[in-house]
């Protein structure tokens, strides 16, 4: 159960931005997307949804069962894994540093500095991905200036 949801997961992230799953996620191809960088809000059911998955998968492979009651943390210690969680974050800093070392007429740069005017909807702000990136930087205590030096 745990590797099909795993699945499903990996299939919206991969599928077209007009998809109806992908439709489901953002609820914004009406037109009525507020103004900026793209929003991701729906990373944190994402992430619940992954973690269940992670702990599924480890439970299933130690041969625990839920009556075992033997926490997912537990688990993914016996395995020296790390939390997938975690792991996205890193991807997501090492795919920020990417794109900071690409040239400057590449599309994901210009995609990272583009700034859309416009109206933003009332009420609080939204997550954007540069703000989930910028709070993973500041965890790991790295600063951008440093995706250009490749020894450290």
């Amino acid at each position: 159960m745990g590797e099909a949801r795993l699945r499903w997961y990996g299939h919206i992230l991969r599928a077209k931005n007009d998809s109806v799953r992908k439709i489901g996620l953002n609820l914004d191809v009406t037109g009525k997307q507020p103004r900026g960088r793209p929003k991701q809000w729906w990373l944190d059911t994402l992430h619940e949804g992954l973690k269940a998955c992670d702990g599924d998968r480890n439970a299933v492979t130690a041969g625990v069962t839920r009556l075992d009651r033997i926490s997912n943390d537990a688990i993914r210690e016996r395995f020296g894994v790390a939390p997938i969680v975690d792991k996205m974050g890193e991807a997501r800093l090492r795919w920020y540093g990417h794109i900071l070392r690409a040239k400057n007429d590449s599309v994901r740069k210009i995609g990272l500095n583009l700034d859309v005017t416009g109206k933003q909807p009332r009420g609080r702000p939204k997550q954007w991905w540069l703000d989930t990136l910028h709070e993973g930087l500041k965890a790991v205590n790295i600063h951008p200036d440093q995706a250009f030096n490749r020894e450290k």
